[in-house]
């Protein structure tokens, strides 16, 4: 309902926030696609979420497996192998020539950011 300010003016009664969910926001957003030279931060929100990367780092497909309340599993496979890591919020995993760090995790979504291994 509006209100009225002592000049006589109307105005729109303000409106509260919008409730914040899911993980916050990543520089690169949803877009798998930047992550194909190794290094990007994504925000991924649905698994299996498959991550196209160079074949340089040693995986032949690179996918988000599941998302769990305080967790991310990413798996790789390629010639002969089958890696899978499981890494909890602020930590770091690396598969073959291709590190991560879960930023963050929140509402079945998660932020990461990939980096090629030192």
């Amino acid at each position: 309902m509006p209100s009225v300010s002592p000049s006589g003016s109307r105005s729109a009664s303000p409106s509260p926030p919008a409730a914040a969910s899911g993980a916050g926001q990543a520089a690169d957003g949803t877009d798998v696609g930047a992550c194909y030279d190794g290094r990007c931060q994504i925000l991924v929100t649905k698994e299996p979420t498959r991550i196209p990367v160079e074949g340089r780092f040693g995986v032949g497909s690179l996918e988000v497996a599941s998302i769990t309340a305080s967790s991310v599993v990413v798996q790789a496979s390629g010639d002969g192998m089958f890696l899978s890591t499981s890494v909890s919020e602020g930590g770091t995993g690396s598969l073959n020539g291709l590190s991560f760090r879960v930023t963050e995790v929140r509402d079945g979504q998660a932020v990461l950011d990939f980096f090629p291994k030192k």
